[in-house]
């Protein structure tokens, strides 16, 4: 018996221990009304409802009057103007030994703002983020978005701090936002700073193989934005970061943009010191670039069998030129167009022109390859030679013999062979490799050929 009456005494000490007054559940103040629910306290009857009242937050507080009715559910101290007054109620109740609990303390002016945390395009739509209001007797928020006929509320938000708009048209231009704290009376805050989603468009430029992306900045972040990240993403594969740019800039270039590609890019604004973010729409195009001349160059120059110089160059076949040019010299240095030719499409993968006026005996030639693409841009081969022959006889029945260096660009590991031919004899008198260095033939005066 002991055991049990010691046992029920503790549980009968720790009942009485953790009861309470409860407060009356301040809702809100409305026109310098105060309003509350009726709290439920069962430990003892009820003695009065008290109002306290303080210009300050943080007290000290006094007794601002009492109710005696139990049923009243609000109370009007008197038109308080433009002076703040700070309250909080506490039920008296005829329990002797119980806590008597506050209410929250709450001011006779409208919610205080709940500003917007991010506006960011996700998945096609707007998701709107917002810090919660410091004001205890907010129950929601009133969501509202700006339209050609004003701003008007959207939506209201009774749990939660984020909202997804299905009414906005973020992918056809910038959305603006506000988010107004709501308490149980009708009282909204005061409308904050709007929030602005980024709205990106994007063009191609085929001459010069980019796509420039234009936005508009993110508006009214207290930190100011950071920096910006581009993301792009080719023919549906996972989008990467291309590149960056400035918090103030409205632009950038994708550049090196490849031809016959899907891109889709995305403009990703960041708040300086929290990293918040807000995307834009993605914006999705097809490019169709002009493809340069990648890679031109003389192969050889070379006398024919008519004795007419012969020059072969190579190109990319899917360079879009409208025509090109042949420049010669006969010191490296001033060149003259010599001929001009319009371009058949696709180009073929070699080409082979043939200088006839001139004589490849009389003095040594330079040729350079110049192409015109549709957008007007030049480029020009790097230039290239022709082998010229040369000899002096010498006493003691010698011909001393010279050529001029096959200096053509991607040329490795040359080699020269050097023929005579007298009669229908054709003999070869030697073999040279790296730079050409002169060679003495002797003649045989004997020989009728």
């Amino acid at each position: 018996m002991k055991r049990l009456f010691f046992t029920f005494s503790i549980l009968l000490f720790s009942i009485f221990s953790f009861s309470q007054i409860n407060p009356p559940d301040f809702i809100c103040v409305e026109n310098d009304t105060l309003f509350w629910n009726i709290p439920t306290n069962t430990c003892g009857p009820f003695i009065q409802y008290e109002i306290y009242v303080s210009e300050f937050p943080d007290g000290p507080f006094m007794l601002l009057d009492s109710v005696n009715d139990p049923s009243q559910t609000s109370y009007f101290p008197g038109n308080q103007g433009s002076n703040i007054q700070y309250y909080y109620l506490v039920s008296n109740h005829d329990c002797p030994g119980e806590t008597q609990i506050s209410s929250d303390t709450l001011d006779n002016r409208p919610p205080e703002i709940s500003p917007i945390e991010s506006a960011s395009v996700e998945g096609g739509l707007v998701e709107l983020s917002w810090y919660p209001s410091p004001s205890p007797e907010v129950i929601g928020y009133i969501i509202y978005r700006e339209t050609p006929v004003g701003v008007v509320p959207v939506d209201t938000i009774f749990n939660g701090l984020s909202f997804i708009d299905p009414g906005a048209l973020p992918n056809q231009q910038s959305e603006t936002y506000f988010v107004n704290a709501l308490d149980e009376c009708g009282n909204t805050s005061i409308f904050d700073l709007p929030h602005r989603t980024i709205f990106l468009n994007a063009a191609v430029d085929a001459c010069d193989e980019s796509v420039v992306l234009n936005w508009n900045l993110y508006q009214n972040w207290s930190n100011g934005i950071e920096h910006h990240e581009i993301w792009v993403s080719e023919n549906g594969d996972t989008p990467f970061m291309a590149g960056t740019a400035p918090g103030d800039a409205e632009s950038f270039v994708f550049e090196n943009a490849n031809d016959l590609v899907d891109y889709c890019f995305v403009v990703r604004a960041v708040e300086a010191n929290t990293g918040v973010i807000s995307n834009s729409n993605e914006f999705c195009l097809f490019t169709d670039v002009i493809p340069p001349v990648q890679y031109l160059f003389i192969k050889n120059v070379s006398v024919n069998e008519f004795n007419n110089l012969e020059l072969t160059w190579e190109w990319n076949t899917d360079a879009e030129i409208t025509g090109y040019n042949i420049l010669r010299s006969v010191d490296n240095e001033n060149f003259e167009v010599i001929a001009s030719q319009t371009a058949s499409l696709p180009l073929a993968s070699q080409e082979i022109f043939i200088d006839d006026p001139v004589d490849p005996s009389d003095e040594r030639y330079f040729y350079i390859v110049e192409t015109i693409d549709v957008c007007g841009a030049p480029k020009r081969s790097k230039s290239a030679p022709s082998v010229f022959l040369s000899g002096t006889p010498q006493t003691n029945r010698i011909n001393q013999l010279f050529w001029t260096a096959m200096n053509i660009d991607n040329l490795i590991n040359i080699q020269y062979e050097l023929f005579k031919e007298y009669g229908t004899t054709e003999e070869l008198l030697a073999e040279i490799f790296g730079n050409p260095t002169p060679f003495l033939d002797s003649i045989d005066p004997q020989n009728p050929e």
